[in-house]
């Protein structure tokens, strides 16, 4: 604590001497530098999370989407059972993004379905 009051005290002397608006300008152009810095850092892990987002839809769609196509299409009852054995889920549970892809791939899936009926007719 003391090595900051100190730190404080230094800045604060050097620019005893200057104007009022000098001192002012320089706050904000350091203020303003931090909020920049901050943004910056801010934006990067937005893009990181929404990239790995991205990759994560695009993993489980190439991994589920033809199989929950026969599934969700199909004409037949199937037991929970078969339906975990067809997806090839039978020892391993989903994660939490892994639950929500499916099920976000499940509606696209039956959206595009009533898409196509829908312009059949």
């Amino acid at each position: 604590m003391n090595s900051l009051k100190y730190n404080l005290y230094y800045l604060e002397s050097q620019f005893v001497g200057f104007p009022l608006v000098i001192r002012v300008t320089i706050f904000l152009v350091t203020i303003l530098a931090l909020i920049y810095i901050g943004s910056l850092i801010r934006i990067f892990f937005l893009a990181r999370t929404q990239t790995r987002m991205t990759n994560r839809e695009k993993e489980i769609q190439k991994k589920y989407e033809k199989k929950l196509k026969t599934i969700l299409f199909s004409d037949e009852d199937i037991s929970t059972d078969e339906i975990k054995r067809r997806l090839g889920l039978d020892s391993d549970s989903l994660n939490e993004w892994e639950k929500f892809h499916v099920t976000k791939l499940m509606i696209n899936l039956i959206k595009q379905n009533e898409k196509v009926e829908v312009s059949a007719k």
